[in-house]
């Protein structure tokens, strides 16, 4: 909850990165994470989760472009505009990030290829049964965390 109310420094170097996460049966809900240049830069562009700072999440029953960028644009009231905005491809985050980006033409938008690596690799590697074990050691791995 802390992570949610703290407030936020506004800054024109924040790196977002959207992503929709959880599923709730028919809801969904909306991650924006956050993480200044400076830092970025200082951990070698490699991010932990405490590196990153939780700016909003918007849980909903109907998730649109329209509605991530009205999401985008209340967010940049309190945080400043983005230089870089990181998230997959999805139809309705990738049209809204556009629209967003046309609007703040200095904010870059980036495509996170490590959703397109796990997507090829679960694809070529899903019928595989050593994928199916790999699959089972890293959520039992995470459960220890």
């Amino acid at each position: 909850m802390y992570e949610l109310l703290k407030p936020v420094e506004k800054r024109d170097n924040w790196i977002f990165i959207l992503d929709h996460t959880i599923e709730f049966g028919n809801q969904k809900c909306l991650l924006i994470l956050g993480i200044t240049l400076e830092r970025f830069m200082e951990n070698r562009c490699l991010i932990k989760h405490e590196d990153m700072d939780v700016l909003q999440i918007e849980i909903t029953s109907k998730t649109n472009s329209d509605r991530i960028l009205k999401t985008l644009k209340k967010l940049v009231k309190q945080t400043g505009v983005p230089k870089q905005i990181i998230s997959d491809y999805g139809g309705d985050i990738k049209r809204a990030v556009r629209l967003f980006c046309d609007k703040y033409n200095k904010t870059t938008y980036s495509y996170d290829v490590t959703h397109k690596c796990a997507l090829l690799l679960k694809h070529m590697l899903q019928n595989d049964e050593r994928w199916g074990s790999f699959i089972k050691a890293c959520l039992k791995q995470n459960e220890r965390f």
